[in-house]
């Protein structure tokens, strides 16, 4: 799985800010998952950019403390690299994904 974090030797790695987010499967076909941990209860926005820059998907979860999976129909996501932006009133996690 693909963390989100600060970059670091191994990738990405939680930053220690209260959000944590793990992308699986990586890579993926179809159906892709977010397991987002909230320090606090905040709206949550998962926002991905294809290669190019250009944002091909977004949407907005109201999280609450804790532990929260967010799942995506990734069928329409452009293949090839990704970046996501997950971002909280407090918080942003940036990572990769790679769909196939």
């Amino acid at each position: 799985p693909v963390k989100g974090g600060k970059a670091g030797k191994a990738g990405f790695l939680p930053d220690g800010s209260g959000l944590e987010v793990t992308a699986y499967p990586n890579p993926f076909t179809t159906e892709l998952s977010f397991n987002v941990r909230l320090a606090a209860a905040s709206p949550v926005t998962l926002t991905v950019y294809d290669a190019l820059g250009r944002m091909v998907y977004t949407e907005v979860h109201q999280g609450a403390a804790g532990l929260q999976h967010i799942h995506i129909d990734g069928s329409e996501l452009p293949s090839g690299m990704l970046i996501y932006d997950l971002s909280t009133d407090s918080d942003r996690v940036t990572g990769r994904i790679v769909k196939q």
